[in-house]
């Protein structure tokens, strides 16, 4: 799967804090994978002001991931969670048309 910046950080924000152990074993391999390295944040100039993050748009280069299927099936059951408690937000629309209308 492809994800840009805004893709990144909006999965770090929907993937589930509780799980059994394989599922919390996978969780952390996947939020190491998502998050930046030192380099990327540095050229990314990612900031944080107030709730909004901000990052340099010239360095937003996409990265390729691997998401094992319990986990896909983990953060499809979020995103349609968060859609029928009418919290999904514009920054969610990238990640469910990928986890969710690409699974169709």
């Amino acid at each position: 799967m492809i994800l840009n910046v805004a893709d990144r950080i909006a999965l770090l924000g929907v993937l589930p804090a509780e799980g059994n152990f394989q599922t919390l074993k996978l969780l952390r391999t996947l939020r190491e994978t998502l998050s930046f390295t030192e380099k990327e944040n540095t050229d990314l100039a990612i900031k944080q002001v107030g709730g909004m993050i901000t990052w340099d748009s010239d360095f937003d280069v996409p990265i390729s991931i691997h998401v094992p299927d319990l986990l896909f099936d983990a953060i499809c059951e979020q995103l349609n969670k968060l859609d029928s408690e009418g919290k999904l937000v514009d920054g969610h629309v990238s990640i469910w048309e990928k986890f969710i209308e690409g699974k169709e």
